[in-house]
């Protein structure tokens, strides 16, 4: 995938990809949240996740956070490098398969 290199606010001004804004928790994510982790659903589904493509062409990588937590310290979230500065903020990432719906949970 080619794109457009900008400079990237969050990063100090590092090069990096137009990276997606901040968008709901993908489904999968929130399911193995909810089903697997026994996460409130009202909580886990107020979520909000932030990708970047990863190795591969169907992987993604995400963040996913909560945005009143971010308003409340009036944080702006931009992209998945915003989160980078703040990674207090991070509540679960990892990598998910686009293609199989699998997603790979890491520590934070």
């Amino acid at each position: 995938m080619l794109g457009f290199l900008k400079k990237d606010k969050a990063t100090n001004g590092a090069e990096a990809l137009d990276l997606p804004k901040p968008k709901d928790i993908l489904q999968p994510l929130g399911q193995h949240l909810v089903v697997s982790q026994q996460q409130n659903p009202d909580w886990v589904w107020r979520l909000k996740s932030v990708t970047r493509s990863a190795k591969g062409a169907s992987l993604v990588e995400f963040r996913i956070y909560d945005p009143e937590s971010a308003l409340s310290r009036k944080l702006k979230v931009e992209n998945y490098n915003s989160l980078d500065i703040h990674p207090d903020l991070v509540l679960f990432q990892g990598v998910l398969d686009k293609r199989t719906q699998q997603a790979q949970f890491q520590d934070v």
